[in-house]
């Protein structure tokens, strides 16, 4: 039966939409010259999906490329990269042309378990075969074999040997059945429901108070003056470039992704865990997630100086955006909720928190079908510090000469400070590089006291820098070089950057 040019693409077009709502796709290979339909890429899955994945109803569509006289004889090869034929063997029903239709035979391949099929194509009545003429070929079942891109192959051959060893072919074209990107994204929160994994707010930045010597917060996303947020995170869903269902990456029967299609909420496998500085946490528990800053809804178990784990409940999952209560379960407005739950961090007020990046990663247990990507680790957190630096301009400890700081502080408690001692070369080790500013008073640093007993390897000139745990407001400093014949230059120290 002759098959006309526009019955054939109704017919690709009837095919792809009947398995609209199951694991169907279309693949058009771009055509050198000529009109086809507009293409059509292969679908993006979701890399979580447990391989192999079994598709059916793909149809793959390409001009002819070649065109030949009736009755002249021409072999096409269709190959597929990771993926492979099931189900049934391909026959010559599976594949059709535009125009006048030539006839068909399978030669090669084709068969359950192969991944490619050679036809024999014999040119039909006048004009034959065109070069636009478009070729479709319907695959029934085939699986795809690991969660890579799979990729389909369209090459022409004068010969039934060059087809079979693949050379000298006349015309190519490689198309993307299946694409596969990581379905779920753990990512900082988005800034509004409904604006999608793109829009981030950044990490929660706050700072340890030079006031307090460090063991209290100051400024930054602080609920407390011992308490401050460390993440505030999305479980979203990622959206692909091209071949996307309803938004998102799709399931193995070619519906979008959700969140709990991957993950099984009631699992044990569900923890998250921050990994930065806890060495000044109050206890286990200092670590917790909370709804919108203010209840807990888990808490860690476990802490050491560096990381915090906390086990997730069904509970942590909640309905979707807005949740009051945990990640987000839906794939409405792709991200986590609208509540802004975080991370917080609470320290026990006594011990110093050191300058500190924290990072988020989420374990989970997966249902039937899926298997577990690592999500994170995520930069979520930093905790810095506020104080000042003050730097000496270059200082001489030439015998006869007399090289001092003078640093005053005015608050009324004890001040530490440490001190970096450079000279040409770089960093000069030994002397005295830590110690207190006393509360209101003037301090007095020699520069000799900063120096080892032995400057040998340390020549000068020198330059001193002090990091001290004060505002500027609150603190000054000065140099003052005595010559041996007792005249005295003064100089301010300069006020580098808040660190």
């Amino acid at each position: 039966m002759r098959v006309s040019k526009n019955q054939v693409t109704l017919l690709a077009a009837a095919v792809a939409t009947l398995f609209a709502s199951a694991a169907s796709a279309q693949v058009v290979l771009a055509p050198a010259v000529g009109t086809v339909p507009a293409a059509v890429s292969g679908r993006t899955y979701a890399a979580e999906i447990t391989a192999p994945i079994a598709l059916a109803g793909l149809t793959v569509q390409t001009q002819s490329g070649i065109g030949f006289s009736t009755g002249q004889q021409l072999f096409y090869r269709f190959d597929l990269s990771n993926a492979t034929i099931t189900t049934a063997a391909l026959t010559a029903a599976q594949i059709a042309s535009g125009g006048t239709a030539p006839t068909f035979a399978v030669q090669s391949g084709g068969t359950i378990g192969s991944s490619s099929v050679i036809y024999s194509v014999t040119a039909g009545a006048a004009p034959g075969v065109l070069v636009a003429d478009n070729i479709t070929l319907t695959l029934p079942n085939i699986s795809i074999t690991t969660s890579v891109t799979a990729t389909v192959t369209y090459r022409v051959f004068q010969s039934n040997s060059d087809a079979i060893g693949g050379v000298n072919a006349l015309f190519t074209r490689t198309g993307t059945i299946a694409g596969f990107q990581n379905g779920l994204v753990l990512a900082n929160a988005t800034a509004a429901a409904g604006t999608g994994i793109g829009a981030l707010v950044g990490t929660q930045t706050s700072t340890a108070s030079a006031i307090s010597g460090y063991v209290n917060f100051s400024a930054g996303a602080a609920e407390a003056t011992t308490r401050a947020r460390i993440a505030k995170l999305n479980l979203g869903l990622s959206a692909p470039t091209a071949g996307a269902c309803g938004g998102f990456t799709c399931t193995a029967a070619g519906a979008a992704l959700t969140v709990p299609t991957v993950i099984n909420t009631a699992s044990t496998a569900n923890v998250l865990t921050l990994a930065g500085d806890f060495s000044a946490a109050a206890a286990a528990a200092s670590v917790a997630l909370a709804a919108d800053g203010a209840a807990v809804v888990a808490a860690a178990t476990a802490i050491t100086a560096t990381t915090a784990t906390i086990p997730l409940a069904a509970a942590n999952f909640g309905a979707g955006v807005g949740a009051a209560d945990g990640f987000a379960s839906t794939a409405v407005a792709n991200s986590l909720n609208a509540s802004d739950l975080v991370a917080r961090y609470t320290v026990n007020g006594t011990t110093p928190l050191p300058v500190s990046s924290y990072t988020s990663t989420l374990a989970y247990g997966t249902n039937a079908g899926y298997t577990a990507i690592a999500l994170g680790p995520v930069t979520s957190g930093q905790i810095n510090r506020d104080g000042l630096t003050l730097e000496s301009p270059w200082v001489t400890a030439t015998p006869g000469f007399i090289s001092r700081f003078f640093i005053t502080q005015t608050t009324s408690t004890n001040v530490p400070f440490t001190a970096i001692v450079r000279n040409a070369a770089g960093l000069v080790t030994g002397g005295t590089l830590t110690g207190t500013l006393g509360p209101n008073r003037q301090t007095l640093i020699t520069l000799a006291s900063l120096l080892p007993a032995d400057t040998t390897a340390f020549p000068g000139p020198y330059q001193v820098t002090f990091s001290i745990a004060a505002t500027a407001a609150q603190t000054r400093g000065a140099y003052a070089l005595t010559t041996p014949n007792g005249s005295v230059a003064i100089q301010s120290l300069y006020t580098a950057a808040l660190q």
